[in-house]
């Protein structure tokens, strides 16, 4: 695959992996991990069915220009109701939030596999853990690496900053 096709799947992972977080591209782009994500998700299943599914977010953007509920609806039933895409979408998700990529159901991988060999359950890397969106999320620092300071945690985390 050429360095373009790359680049333009990265960007795509990236604005649908915004769409299924509620986190800004911005913020995304800040914690240095999307090409990291892609290749994770890649790797883990096979790039044709990312493909596809940032295939079929692009088509319901497309549907839905300057219209974010009518977006959020789509995603909702073509998306998030569809037995194929919303295992995957929330793997992604949980990707972004934890750092960790969930293996994939036995019954999923049935159905769209077929064996995946490298779909394992892992945290990702050190990085993905302090740059997990749930940091940010809740308004707190990842245990053991981002330290505000002695006995931080022994406070409630300041309110969460829009994103």
């Amino acid at each position: 695959m050429s360095n373009s096709s790359i680049n333009e799947l990265g960007i795509g992972f990236k604005a649908m992996s915004a769409a299924f977080t509620g986190f800004n591209e911005s913020t995304l782009q800040g914690t240095g991990l999307n090409d990291v994500y892609l290749q994770t998700v890649c790797n883990a299943l096979n790039q044709t069915l990312v493909e596809e599914l940032i295939a079929l977010y692009a088509t319901l953007v497309l549907e839905n220009p300057d219209n974010p509920k009518g977006l959020k609806h789509a995603m909702r039933h073509q998306i998030f109701a569809s037995p194929k895409w919303a295992p995957l979408a929330q793997n992604i998700i949980q990707l972004w939030y934890t750092g960790t990529w969930n293996q994939m159901s036995f019954d999923w991988t049935q159905a769209y596999g077929p064996f995946f060999p490298n779909d394992n359950t892992a945290i990702v890397s050190s990085d993905s853990y302090k740059q997990g969106l749930i940091w940010k999320a809740v308004g707190a620092h990842p245990m053991g690496a981002k330290q505000e300071g002695f006995a931080s945690w022994a406070f409630p985390p300041p309110s969460a900053p829009e994103n």
